[in-house]
């Protein structure tokens, strides 16, 4: 209740005291905290061991999560993007509706979302990491690049 209010400070409290990795479905605080585009809350989720990489019942990670909030407070956004790729994200799985999380940067016509991406690209393949797949067939065969594919 504290988090969907805004009572920061009872939330910090909160994560601080209690055990939250025993509760089931705890991914919903990480996911509420990045829709929220609060990266101190999502660090903390992160720290006490909430599973970054936990579908909600939609399929949505926390990366569909995010790029569906990042057309917002852009600088928050990038920072949370930054941590959960620190964390090894999975960048390419797509939800119940069959979109990636690209696939939601691509609709929602971010294009500050889709310059980071191409950017962390650059960096994650560097790093001999999973990069986001920029050709992925989503929803009816469409991929983020071009719509319907033929």
């Amino acid at each position: 209740m504290s988090i969907h209010t805004n009572k920061f400070d009872i939330t910090n409290l909160i994560v601080k005291k209690l055990d939250l990795t025993g509760i089931p479905n705890n991914h919903v605080y990480l996911h509420k905290a990045i829709r929220m585009r609060d990266p101190y809350l999502t660090q903390q989720f992160i720290d006490i061991g909430i599973d970054v990489n936990a579908p909600d019942d939609q399929g949505a990670t926390c990366m569909h999560v995010l790029f569906s909030a990042f057309t917002k407070n852009f600088s928050k956004c990038i920072l949370i993007g930054d941590m959960l790729l620190h964390n090894n994200t999975r960048l390419n799985v797509l939800n119940n509706d069959n979109w990636a999380p690209i696939h939601i940067a691509a609709r929602r016509s971010s294009k500050e979302c889709l310059l980071w991406i191409v950017n962390q690209n650059r960096m994650l393949r560097e790093l001999d990491r999973e990069i986001f797949d920029l050709n992925i067939k989503g929803k009816n065969k469409w991929s983020p690049q071009i719509g319907r594919a033929s």
